[in-house]
């Protein structure tokens, strides 16, 4: 493995990891709770900071436009109006479908929203596998620990997001068995 191979791969990943922070700040907007806003905001700062963090690996790499955090809406100031710690929206826990007397979800999402939050984890489906790829390219072991530091962020968003999408996609009726 050459480390011309090595680099191109991690400007690939460098490019994912940018197309995904503005497909989560574009998410974001149309996010049916404010909680739900902030954390894929939060996920968005994520992927940026892992483009930053990748390109510090090969030495001749150019910083990405899309590296930049100036003007960047970062997640603490969005969740500066976050309701969520206040509110009583949720009466009680969320019990599972079928329960008797189970509470009917908060929001009603999008279905632009609902089609993101699937692509968004097809996304990091895709980012798991290009990271064990890359972390078997890596040239020394202090960046393969960085490259399975990122992977294990990946991993954390595709679980977040899959229960964002089992939150919004419950509709609280009982399925027909």
């Amino acid at each position: 493995m050459s480390t011309n191979e090595f680099c191109e791969a991690v400007r690939a990943a460098i490019a994912d990891e940018l197309e995904a922070a503005r497909t989560y700040m574009n998410l974001s907007q149309i996010a049916p709770h404010t909680a739900i806003h902030a954390r894929i905001m939060c996920f968005a700062a994520e992927e940026r900071r892992h483009a930053r963090q990748l390109s510090c690996l090969c030495p001749e790499m150019e910083p990405e436009d899309g590296m930049d955090p100036d003007g960047w809406n970062w997640p603490s100031k969005t969740m500066e109006n976050d309701d969520l710690l206040e509110s009583t929206w949720i009466p009680e826990p969320p019990m599972p479908p079928g329960c008797p007397g189970e509470p009917q979800p908060p929001f009603p999402p999008s279905e632009d929203f609902a089609r993101g939050v699937a692509m968004a984890i097809e996304g990091e489906v895709h980012a798991i596998g290009e990271y064990a790829e890359l972390a078997m390219m890596a040239p020394n072991p202090r960046a393969r620990e960085l490259i399975l530091c990122i992977q294990k962020d990946e991993m954390y968003h595709k679980i977040s997001f899959e229960f964002i999408q089992s939150v919004i996609m419950w509709n609280g009726q009982e399925e027909d068995d």
